[in-house]
């Protein structure tokens, strides 16, 4: 609250230079401006009005005319008109203001002419006595009369000068606080290093005993000048220790990354493309595939520490290491930049020998081979979660955000999925009747239709449109504070004949007969044939597959005083082997449906063969029922009915039976392979 001072409409037009002007007309024309008021306490018929009606000459001249009708104090303090004088020079610049507004308060205590205010309100305060003015102006300043009367007197000690005033006013330093302990006198230094050594050990002393031992060393010190700290001196000095420090030291450099890691404060790193997180998700969202078979789909996604961007995800039937290896190839591969750091999950998919290396020994050599893990050989340090500690995951935070997406679609299953929307299993009852013909088509969406709008959602709707009010993202969007916070040195580019390089799957095998290496991909032997192979048959040898082609590989062997490499090509009876960016889908789909032929074949001619041995239908199916429970043509009973739970196929369970969700299903399957699950995702 601001002070007024208040004055006569005569000594208003005064200073205006206009003493022939009728003081009605000057009262009148100050009631009209809306100037404050307040009754004369020497007068009640006369008002008073303030100041601010004046110019700021006219009020200079009106405080140039107060200070020469005062009377001489018997101290040297300038009373014009409570004006704020600057704090002295030697006052830090972080004390000036507040020490200014104390000797503001102080000239302002001081003023002779208080009489003025009797019958006011002066900050709150009816002023009748000398002590309510000083009460007042104590209030007026935002301070206590208690204060100001302390103030007063050590001015008054002081002998009112108020260089010596301010220089008393400033913080003096304090034994055992904030840079003026008993560690910062000269000579006194290294004591404190001595003490962090003994302190700061994996013998985990206490403060006590570092105290103890800090005082032997100085007793045997030879240099020493006779100063011992306190044990309360040292204990505040030792509060100083960061965290960091402090656990490092301490307790190791496994405690350190689990407690103090960048990642696990909600404070992000200062520049973007410095740390990636990423994880595995399962959707919440039950999808059909191409058989109308229903269905939950997994995906890993990667996403920036600093600026929340999402990077890339790769989608899969079930969590395997080629999924978060394609993940990685894609997230890498759409940004065309890799991290300095990776903060992954401690599942083993995450922690498998493509990424984390291991140790092959040929012949007394060590072929590099999956010593050196894709992060590795990328120069891309990895930073392992901390188990049951979901801090430690920023991704977590983000799959959050993802639930809102998942429950956009019609068969979102819930946060539970044991305990799924009763819609969802109306859902899925209408959708086994539609396959037999006995309802209506419920659209449940596809995989294809879900990977869409995930991958539409991530890029535009997370990534550019969405903004993040914190202290950290400031308003901005992921791409936006991707590019804003980028390194001084700029994003570390990275071709993608690097990232396929790098990231192949990489095998130790034994050269054949013929100079050639045998593949088993997908099941189905591949031969594959260089010249430089011949004088190493029966040797290791170490072989690159490319995730873009299965036409060539890269073959790396033995030589002396290194290794070498050669390129070998698939034999010409493999010419059907597809190559592309696509190439392990399509390859491994051909490969699977010639299976199927396979077994499909196999089955005929093995019913073929009980149709010629059986002399009557009876016989045929006494031979069918003998067959194991595993065989398919065992499958059916005696009037059609199922033989065995266990041999239906889980599609058909899974229709008949739309209440069961996908986490028990899959729990009911037990002896099913990954790859078996798989199949039905084909």
């Amino acid at each position: 609250m601001s002070t007024l001072e208040y004055i006569s409409a005569e000594e208003i037009a005064r200073l205006r230079d206009k003493p022939g002007v009728d003081i009605a007309t000057v009262r009148k024309a100050l009631n009209r401006d809306g100037v404050p008021s307040v009754p004369d306490p020497t007068n009640k018929r006369r008002r008073l009005y303030a100041t601010s009606a004046l110019s700021s000459q006219q009020l200079e001249c009106l405080r140039d005319r107060q200070v020469a009708s005062q009377p001489v104090l018997p101290f040297a303090v300038s009373l014009a008109g409570g004006s704020r004088p600057q704090a002295p020079a030697p006052v830090p610049s972080r004390y000036g203001e507040k020490i200014d507004r104390e000797i503001s308060m102080l000239l302002k205590s001081y003023d002779p002419r208080w009489e003025r205010f009797v019958g006011q309100i002066l900050g709150g305060v009816l002023i009748r006595t000398n002590s309510d003015y000083v009460e007042g102006v104590a209030e007026l300043y935002g301070s206590s009369a208690s204060t100001l009367y302390q103030l007063r007197k050590l001015h008054k000690r002081l002998n009112y000068d108020d260089t010596a005033f301010a220089k008393a006013r400033v913080p003096g330093p304090r034994p055992g606080r904030s840079r003026h302990t008993f560690f910062d006198r000269p000579g006194n230094e290294w004591k404190y290093d001595r003490l962090c050594r003994l302190y700061l050990s994996e013998a985990k002393r206490d403060q006590k005993q570092a105290w103890l031992l800090l005082l032997a060393a100085i007793d045997t010190a030879s240099d020493d000048n006779g100063e011992r700290p306190t044990i309360d001196q040292c204990r505040t000095a030792l509060r100083k220790i960061s965290k960091p420090t402090y656990v490092l030291a301490r307790q190791g450099e496994k405690a350190f990354y689990d407690q103090c890691a960048p990642y696990i404060s909600r404070r992000p790193p200062e520049h973007s493309n410095l740390i990636w997180s990423t994880d595995q998700k399962v959707a919440d969202v039950r999808v059909q595939d191409a058989g109308h078979r229903l269905g939950r789909l997994t995906s890993v996604n990667f996403i920036d520490v600093t600026s929340n961007r999402w990077l890339g995800c790769y989608f899969a039937p079930v969590l395997s290491s080629d999924v978060v290896m394609r993940a990685a190839v894609a997230a890498m591969t759409l940004n065309h930049t890799k991290p300095r750091y990776v903060q992954h999950d401690l599942g083993k998919e995450f922690r498998a020998i493509r990424f984390s290396g291991g140790m092959v020994k040929i012949a007394g050599e060590k072929l590099f081979g999956e010593a050196c893990g894709m992060w590795e050989r990328l120069s891309v340090k990895v930073i392992r979660a901390i188990g049951d500690d979901p801090r430690t995951k920023p991704i977590e935070r983000w799959h959050a955000e993802l639930r809102k997406f998942d429950q956009q679609f019609p068969t979102w299953t819930g946060n539970n999925t044991d305990e799924r929307p009763e819609r969802l299993a109306k859902l899925e009852a209408q959708h086994a009747a539609w396959l037999k013909g006995e309802a209506e088509n419920p659209h449940i969406p596809t995989i294809q239709e879900y990977i869409e709008r995930f991958v539409a959602w991530c890029a535009q709707t997370w990534n550019r449109e969405t903004r993040g009010y914190g202290k950290y993202l400031e308003g901005m969007t992921p791409e936006q504070c991707w590019f804003a916070k980028q390194p001084p040195e700029g994003f570390t580019a990275i071709s993608e004949d690097e990232i396929n390089r790098q990231s192949c799957e990489r095998r130790i095998e034994t050269v054949a007969t013929g100079g050639q290496v045998n593949l088993q991909i997908h099941g189905r032997k591949l031969e594959y044939v260089a010249e430089e192979l011949f004088h190493l048959i029966g040797k290791k040898v170490e072989v690159l597959l490319s995730r873009l082609t299965y036409r060539t590989v890269m073959v790396i062997y033995p030589v002396t005083g290194g290794t070498a490499s050669c390129s070998a090509e698939v034999k010409q009876e493999y010419d059907w082997v597809p190559e592309g960016e696509d190439a392990q889908e399509r390859l491994r789909a051909q490969i699977r449906a010639h299976n199927r032929v396979k077994r499909t074949v196999r089955l005929g001619i093995q019913a073929g063969n009980i149709l010629e041995e059986a002399a009557n239908p009876a016989e045929v199916l006494t031979a069918l029922e003998s067959l194991p429970a595993s065989n398919p043509l065992a499958s059916r009973g005696l009037f059609g009915q199922t033989a065995s739970a266990d041999s239906a196929d889980g599609a058909d369970r899974d229709m008949k039976h739309p209440e069961v969700s996908s986490t028990e299903f899959l729990m009911n399957r037990k002896r099913k392979t990954a790859s078996d699950i798989a199949d039905r995702w084909e």
